[in-house]
């Protein structure tokens, strides 16, 4: 009698019970942004930290033609879910509101040289004015960085430099308004501009805050933006009610 070989069980050895492990997936390098040096997410077609379109994403390509207007331009760079308005307000505005500072510079040599001012007091309106162009390219980009980034925070600073600016603006349009009555009205614009950067800027950084810490820091700014626009617009309207009364 032919005598079979033993057959070996593997039953509750647990060597086919366990599955296989999956193979080891190869490593991508890690893709860099070349505006701020921060690394992509694996599935962002934007920087998270600065808002830059991604290198070989739809978002990265151009689209627009070399005619193309303004606020085409501007909507093609805006970050999507972004305000679209507030970037244009920002950017026309800012233009609007950095003339109107080299205007109050050129009058305020002119001013110089017609009326007797106090010792000292030109070259201070001088650093109020360089002050003044300083603090609006500081609030163009931290507008911009939070609109395209969606960050809450830096719209907080882009809302208190604002109140600042609009502190700024009314000293120049409200209490010079007995020497330069162009003043006063480029000054009515630009409390016009500030305010609708205002308005929007709160809604945006309302949008952006995702956590409770972010609104209570958007919110304080607006506050403090706030109690300088009521401030602004008072002075202006006194200054200009004066300023009739005494034509």
């Amino acid at each position: 009698m032919d005598t079979q070989p033993p057959l070996i069980s593997n039953q509750g050895s647990g060597q086919n019970d366990a599955p296989s492990p999956p193979a080891p997936l190869e490593q991508l390098p890690a893709e860099v942004c070349d505006a701020c040096g921060n690394l992509f997410m694996p599935d962002s077609n934007f920087c998270r930290q600065c808002g830059a379109a991604r290198k070989g994403t739809a978002a990265a390509a151009p689209s627009l033609p070399k005619g193309a207007s303004f606020v085409e331009v501007t909507a093609e760079a805006a970050a999507p879910n972004s305000s679209l308005h507030l970037q244009v307000l920002i950017e026309i505005g800012g233009r609007w509101l950095w003339a109107n500072g080299l205007v109050a510079i050129v009058l305020l040599g002119f001013k110089n040289l017609k009326f007797d001012y106090p010792a000292g007091w030109a070259w201070a309106e001088l650093c109020m004015l360089l002050t003044f162009l300083l603090l609006l390219c500081l609030q163009r980009w931290s507008g911009c960085y939070a609109n395209r980034a969606q960050s809450a925070i830096s719209m907080a600073c882009f809302l208190a430099l604002s109140g600042v600016l609009l502190l700024l603006v009314s000293y120049f349009a409200g209490l010079q308004v007995y020497v330069m009555e162009a003043e006063f009205v480029m000054g009515l614009i630009s409390l016009s501009i500030l305010a609708g950067q205002f308005l929007l800027g709160v809604i945006a950084g309302h949008k952006y805050s995702k956590r409770t810490g972010d609104s209570v820091l958007v919110y304080l700014a607006a506050a403090v933006a706030f109690a300088a626009l009521v401030t602004a617009w008072v002075v202006d309207l006194v200054a200009g009610a004066l300023s009739a009364e005494q034509m």
